[in-house]
């Protein structure tokens, strides 16, 4: 439902947009009911986004692979280029993330791999590491539309590696122990 209000003398929209993310705009409408009506149309626009009868604003046909595959052949360094085919290779190109378009790769996606390379028993090292690159190929990457899909993904932090529990990625901290070290 969009909504609609006034700020520093402007009306401004809220609503949804073709991609499922909250947007907010400024308008020049002069009063409430033509801003509703902006509103309104904007809303039906975007609906017909999400149900596939209009295509989205900006249609990025690469796939995350493809993405990688143009990092490496591009951007990576020749000393580095075979480790990280490898792990590309049997991390993203042969899995279901490979295949995704580009604007399509959200946090949970990532969270998602990573979190299954954790239940899969492999270190910190090696998911920090997949981490790294991913990051690494999307920011030296070339320019593509909607780069950070529904959640901007990239804009993370990497998680540092725990000394006490290696398996735990999730960035919580014991805070119980710490108190008990302190002067």
């Amino acid at each position: 439902m969009a909504t609609v209000y006034r700020k520093r003398g402007s009306w401004y929209l809220a609503f949804v947009d073709g991609q499922g993310r909250r947007r907010q705009l400024r308008t020049r409408a002069r009063t409430r009911s033509e801003a509703k009506g902006l509103a309104y149309e904007l809303e039906r626009c975007a609906e017909r986004q999400r149900l596939g009868l209009e295509p989205l604003p900006s249609e990025c046909k690469l796939t995350f692979a493809e993405l990688c595959e143009w990092w490496l052949k591009n951007r990576c360094s020749v000393k580095r280029a075979d480790r990280e085919r490898h792990r590309l290779k049997r991390h993203v190109f042969d899995s279901k993330i490979g295949g995704m378009p580009v604007p399509q790769i959200a946090t949970g996606v990532i969270e998602d791999l990573l979190r299954g390379m954790e239940l899969q028993g492999l270190g910190p090292a090696t998911v920090n590491g997949l981490r790294g690159t991913l990051h690494t190929c999307v920011l030296s990457g070339p320019e593509v539309p909607n780069l950070d899909g529904p959640e901007p993904y990239f804009r993370r932090r990497t998680q540092k590696e725990s000394a006490k529990n290696p398996g735990d990625l999730s960035g919580r901290r014991d805070f119980t122990s710490a108190s008990s070290h302190t002067r």
